[in-house]
């Protein structure tokens, strides 16, 4: 034994003996420590990749991250659902340029607004149309190692948008049958009242006269009543064409038949007034011509046209009635050389929102529906009804029949 333990006894050398052995578990304790935390270090790195991993993989918005400078934005990670958007999976996104990925003006666009997020600090929200669907994206800067860069996520809005788009044209449609709803109120509360009490107020001196044998103004309160009655079918006939049309109730029954015999029906419906004006009424349509419409239709519009014609004529006047056919269709047109319409008034005679009824040369009333109404009518057709006016140089009034394929 050497020299150095020979002075040791047996005791103090099992002391020293255990000491070693409780540093030795010490050391063994500590290092079964290190590696028991670097293990779960190491599970938790795993955990935290394959969570990163499984977000990319399964997310439903559109995510990234992304390196930039002022001259290319690069993707870095990407969500898997890219695939649906642009065709490539976020897996084969990574290390692609903006312009590999997407057109090359919305490329320009996206890695300019890269650039000004990084640049700046500052989160920004866009909103942006790709191949026709609607996006919203959210981008923000982050800091990795002291360098910034790029994340944020995209969403899909398409249909959020669409839906936007069809409760707006919902409202402004609700908007337009308001209107209607107030406009036919308002014919229905004064409009129509009126002929009503002209009949009964005249109907009353009728009565009167006769009882007393006073039979001078008979006549004369007799054409009042009749005038007053036409004035009421007339715009009970439009009421009538209208709240039908407005509730799809009305049908479109095209068919063959001869323009001219409708025309003379309608002619004959207001030769009283025609008579009583001395207006010169022509017509120089051929007693042949045939066209492909629904009767009732055009009748009402050529009912309308030529009310106003009447109403808006002096006394004396002219009104004449022709068309013009071409390979197209056929082109009616009812001219007058009544006072005119001014041309601010033009443009607003076919206007649902306006009412511009203007009183006639004999103090005939209107309510401006008729003409709506007609509007409605031809482009049902698939035609056009326009007008051309001169102040006290008279209107014309024109609309087309469309040419259509007739049923064999």
């Amino acid at each position: 034994m050497p020299s150095d333990y020979q002075n040791i006894s047996k005791g103090d050398l099992i002391k020293e003996l255990q000491a070693l052995q409780q540093e030795n578990q010490a050391l063994k304790d500590l290092y079964n420590q290190d590696i028991t935390q670097s293990k779960r270090t190491e599970n938790e790195l795993r955990e935290s990749l394959e969570l990163n991993t499984l977000f990319m993989k399964y997310s439903p918005i559109y995510a990234f991250i992304k390196v930039v400078s002022e001259s290319e934005s690069k993707v870095v990670m990407a969500s898997e659902n890219y695939l649906d958007m642009i065709g490539i999976p976020g897996s084969a996104m990574s290390g692609k340029n903006m312009y590999d990925l997407f057109p090359a003006d919305f490329a320009e666009k996206m890695t300019a607004d890269d650039w000004s997020v990084v640049s700046s600090q500052q989160v920004v929200y866009l909103e942006e149309e790709l191949m026709g669907r609607n996006y919203t994206t959210i981008k923000f800067p982050i800091l990795l190692d002291g360098k910034t860069m790029l994340a944020g996520y995209t969403i899909d809005i398409t249909e959020r948008k669409r839906a936007e788009a069809e409760l707006k044209l919902k409202n402004e449609e609700l908007n337009i049958i308001n209107d209607q709803k107030d406009k036919l109120f308002s014919i229905i509360s004064h409009d129509l009242r009126n002929p009503f009490n002209s009949i009964l107020g005249f109907s009353q001196l009728l009565l009167d006269q006769v009882k007393e044998k006073e039979y001078n103004e008979i006549e004369k309160y007799a054409n009042v009543i009749n005038h007053s009655s036409l004035r009421a079918m007339d715009l009970l006939k439009n009421l009538i064409d209208w709240s039908q049309l407005q509730t799809g109730r009305i049908e479109f029954n095209p068919e063959n038949f001869i323009v001219n015999d409708l025309l003379n029906y309608v002619l004959n419906l207001f030769s009283f007034i025609t008579n009583q004006k001395s207006l010169r009424v022509s017509s120089s349509l051929s007693p042949e011509l045939i066209v492909f419409a629904d009767r009732n239709m055009i009748g009402t519009v050529l009912r309308n046209l030529i009310s106003n014609a009447i109403k808006f004529t002096m006394p004396g006047g002219e009104i004449t009635i022709f068309s013009c056919e071409n390979q197209n269709g056929l082109t009616l047109s009812v001219s007058d050389t009544g006072v005119g319409i001014p041309e601010n008034k033009l443009k607003m005679l076919f206007n649902t929102n306006k009412n511009i009824s203007t009183t006639g040369t004999l103090n005939e009333h209107g309510t401006g529906f008729g003409l709506i109404l007609c509007k409605e009518f031809i482009e049902m057709h698939k035609g056009e009804i326009w007008v051309e006016s001169k102040e006290e140089r008279g209107s014309i009034f024109s609309f087309t029949i469309p040419a259509i394929e007739k049923n064999t």
